[in-house]
């Protein structure tokens, strides 16, 4: 029978783990706030969203939304971490087979509901923001800051006809 893949901590998991002892969290709440700003980051962009306006679309304060968060951008690389719904595929197997298995873990972790929107968002934010883009890269698209496509052989810039450059 095969193993079920490990389970992706949340980005509020790995807070929680350096955080000291205290009244805990809520989980309902960090949900609540983490799909605020995603919804918050699809209808009015990057530039649009304010802790303010998260911490209204959440039901909760401005400081429940600093516990967790130290900024906003900190909340957008939440967002964006929170993005991924498929952990990487193990590091085995011909470099061929490595690669489509990277591809489709990209592809299935685009097709989750309102990826792309928040996608265009980042995109639109480029030149204001390069480093929320440098994050979904690093994220979503070179997991593994690229390393499992470069070991493939197959992470080389092509020209039309598919020759290597």
């Amino acid at each position: 029978m095969a193993e079920a893949p490990p389970v992706r901590p949340s980005p509020f998991a790995l807070a929680a783990a350096a955080r000291p002892a205290g009244r805990p969290r809520d989980p309902e709440l960090d949900r609540a706030i983490l799909a605020a700003a995603e919804q918050q980051l699809r209808e009015a962009g990057y530039a649009g969203m304010s802790l303010e306006s998260v911490a209204a679309a959440a039901g909760t304060t401005v400081p429940a939304v600093r516990r967790r968060f130290r900024s906003k951008a900190s909340v957008a690389a939440a967002v964006i971490d929170s993005l991924r719904v498929e952990s990487m595929p193990a590091e085995s197997g011909p470099p061929r087979s490595r690669a489509l298995a990277v591809l489709r873990n990209f592809r299935a972790n685009l097709l989750r509901a309102n990826s792309m929107a928040v996608a265009g968002t980042l995109l639109a934010e480029e030149h204001r923001h390069p480093e929320l883009l440098a994050a979904f890269r690093h994220r979503l698209v070179e997991p593994g800051g690229g390393k499992q496509l470069r070991r493939t052989g197959s992470y080389r810039s092509r020209n039309c006809s598919g020759r290597s450059l």
